[in-house]
């Protein structure tokens, strides 16, 4: 199978925030839509066009977490021709750290706990605003980053689901094997040392097919922080 092209632009462009940012060179087969973050649904606070953010997430609390963890930058990566980047960002909810978020699925905000399995993003398949069909079998995705934490410990994270016919949910499915066919997941931890310099690193993130589903829909996620409520490093 032909690569997944899918170049993401990441930075933590304050302690707590996370830039991402690409153009987009593909495989029309296995392209996703503004996988470059080009097209915005409004202003540089609204979501980026397909993805989607605590501003259109459900849940018992969605209403507290609603304000915007993101916005838009103008620029692009070395080398890049697009106009924009995605900032996303974490954010304090009554002293409980939300990491910034953003994904081709929805949000679903149902704890205040930050760590609660009641928290996740998933496929929702009746709305199409919130749901990436998708039935090709990449080998990998490509991914640009730059990226700022407080702690050389801290990771990043950007991961690619392909589930099959059902809403599946992240974290919370990824070991349901009879639900997903492949998966591929980075983690990065900072590639420069200060928040107002810039060091870009392309990586090839592999698909692992040990899933059983037949592949419908791909559900992309993205983070500042791999472990819910760490966004600070």
């Amino acid at each position: 199978a032909a690569p997944l092209r899918y170049p993401y632009t990441m930075k933590k462009y304050t302690i707590f925030a996370l830039l991402l940012a690409a153009t987009v060179a593909a495989n029309a087969q296995y392209q996703l839509p503004n996988a470059g973050f080009e097209q915005w649904d409004g202003g540089s606070t609204s979501e980026p066009t397909h993805w989607n953010s605590f501003a259109t997430s459900d849940g018992s609390y969605s209403s507290l977490a609603s304000s915007p963890h993101h916005y838009r930058r103008s620029g692009h990566r070395p080398g890049g021709t697009g106009s924009y980047y995605l900032t996303i960002y974490t954010k304090s909810i009554l002293g409980i750290k939300a990491n910034g978020n953003m994904t081709t699925g929805r949000i679903h905000a149902g704890s205040m706990s930050a760590e609660s399995s009641d928290n996740y993003n998933y496929t929702q398949r009746s709305n199409s605003a919130h749901c990436q069909p998708f039935s090709g079998t990449p080998d990998s995705m490509y991914v640009w980053v730059s990226f700022y934490a407080a702690s050389g410990s801290s990771q990043a994270q950007v991961s690619a689901i392909l589930h099959g016919d059902n809403d599946f949910k992240a974290p919370n499915e990824e070991n349901t094997a009879s639900k997903y066919c492949g998966k591929a997941s980075a983690h990065f931890t900072r590639t420069t040392s200060s928040a107002s310099s810039m060091h870009w690193q392309q990586v090839a993130v592999p698909f692992t097919y040990n899933g059983t589903a037949t592949p419908a829909y791909m559900l992309v996620n993205i983070t500042t922080n791999k472990t819910p409520g760490a966004g600070d490093g």
